[in-house]
């Protein structure tokens, strides 16, 4: 062992956890080394080449009718009076933050009470966060969540009595706050090594004894106790910084942080017109374009979660109003066990509510293709594919029947018996839904437009659109856009 050996360890049990039952395992059966370690508290002590399995249980059994008996009433006594005094430490904190003490004198006579490890002058709050705290809680019953609660509480005061100088307690579900001390503390830069020392050791505490990741907000160093309600209140204005720096984040005051902003704007409407364009145009390049261009502006804006929200909630809703028009399952476009709602509110960060509405958009797409598929053949499909590639040029049916591999009569003959219409008719209808899309996007001159769907010239354009349509291009924008 390191550090100590058998005995000292015993020893050292027995003087943080008197009232914890252990057993000795050992090689030395050395009389001196055993009286040493049942004068320590130790309730057995077992030679290691003696073990076996019929002796290791005999020891347990024994062991648990003695904590039946009446023996354990005292660690019982023990248990409601540790937890009655980690009531009242939480309790004191949760007073602190509360503004509930009007007078330090009050804050001393506690800490003196109650015998705290910690001092009223140059203290620093910490708050801690649990990364996707719901989803952690979610996998865990109530007696579970009760342990992690305990765990996590115990493995941050365990780091905090190394220095003797600090308290921590719970505040709500996955969020917890340490208060630690520096009252004999000159140097600031000592203070401020110290405290990332603390925070460094709670983080690799907590991934590698309950494996699970946090974000820490530190507030700015209060002269005495009764200012550290603002510097905490300020330290958990700043976790909100979580949704773009990302999860497992450390927040320190002296980081340049930008002021979010709560502007309830809503999706753009020429970016909306673009995603679903490119939704009805199965290019997934542009719906990828158009998906970062949406989060990019969030970025720049630097919109506040609430603010951003209002925009994932309109992407949610344009998902579903093309599930409904295409008669896709909404299910399916989702692919998850839970409803978006709740998914979306498992999502902390920017980076992951981007990777998961990207998802769904291009598992559309996806659905999309597939929708065509399943109302047309595989030869009508090739040939519609390569026309929609080509609508720029004059095709003719020779044309597309080589590209499908048949010959131009029966491709001729397929397109009147499953589409209803001959082959120009349906060119001409994929060129004019193109057009609409292009329109709609806003992006291009009617002649550009005109000119990338394979028309000739304007005037042309502008007829066949108003014959077939039943308005003209600006009436079809005007009309589309209230």
């Amino acid at each position: 062992m390191p550090i100590m050996d058998g005995v000292q360890l015993s020893s050292e049990i027995q003087r943080r956890y008197p009232h914890m039952p252990f057993v000795m395992l050992s090689n030395y059966d050395d009389f001196a080394y055993v009286r040493s370690a049942l004068q320590h508290g130790a309730v057995d002590y077992l030679l290691k080449h003696m073990l076996n399995e019929q002796l290791l249980l005999e020891l347990l059994r024994n062991l648990r009718s003695r904590l039946k008996s009446g023996e354990n009433a005292e660690t019982a006594d023990y248990r409601v009076i540790a937890t009655q005094i980690q009531a009242l430490k939480h309790k004191f904190v949760i007073q602190i933050l509360s503004r509930f003490f009007k007078h330090e004198t009050e804050i001393v006579a506690h800490i003196r009470a109650q015998r705290l490890p910690i001092d009223t002058k140059k203290v620093v709050p910490i708050v801690i966060e649990l990364d996707q705290s719901r989803d952690a809680m979610a996998r865990r019953g109530l007696n579970e969540e009760e342990l992690l609660h305990f765990s996590i509480l115990n493995i941050i005061e365990e780091v905090l009595s190394d220095n003797d100088n600090g308290i921590a307690a719970p505040i709500s579900n996955g969020r917890f706050v340490v208060l630690l001390s520096y009252a004999s503390t000159r140097s600031a830069a000592n203070m401020d090594h110290r405290t990332r020392s603390v925070v460094n050791r709670i983080d690799q505490c907590l991934k590698t004894f309950v494996k699970l990741h946090a974000s820490f907000s530190i507030g700015v160093q209060c002269e005495h106790m009764l200012q550290v309600p603002d510097s905490y209140e300020q330290a958990c204005g700043k976790l909100a910084e979580k949704f773009y720096l990302g999860t497992n984040c450390m927040i320190y005051p002296d980081m340049q942080s930008e002021i979010l902003i709560d502007k309830m704007t809503g999706l753009d409407l020429k970016m909306e017109k673009e995603l679903v364009a490119a939704l009805k145009l199965d290019d997934a390049e542009a719906v990828q374009a158009t998906m970062t261009a949406i989060f990019q502006s969030i970025r720049r804006e630097r919109l506040s979660p609430v603010a951003a929200q209002m925009i994932f909630n309109e992407l949610l809703g344009m998902i579903n109003r093309i599930c409904r028009e295409m008669q896709i399952d909404t299910e399916h476009a989702y692919s998850a066990s839970a409803p978006p709602h709740e998914v979306m509110a498992s999502l902390e960060t920017l980076d992951e509510i981007q990777s998961w509405l990207e998802g769904i958009f291009h598992r559309l797409l996806r659905l999309l293709h597939r929708s065509e598929e399943r109302i047309a053949s595989p030869n009508i499909r090739k040939a519609a594919a390569y026309m929609k590639k080509h609508l720029h040029e004059n095709l003719s049916l020779g044309d597309v029947a080589d590209q499908v591999g048949i010959s131009a009569p029966y491709l001729s003959q397929i397109f009147k018996e499953e589409q209803g219409i001959g082959f120009l008719d349906y060119f001409m209808e994929l060129r004019l839904d193109k057009a609409k899309t292009l329109l709609l996007e806003e992006k291009l001159e009617l002649k550009e437009i005109a000119a990338a769907c394979g028309f000739n010239n304007y005037p042309y354009f502008f007829n066949v659109f108003k014959k077939k349509v039943g308005m003209t291009p600006g009436a079809y924008v005007k009309l589309n856009k209230s």
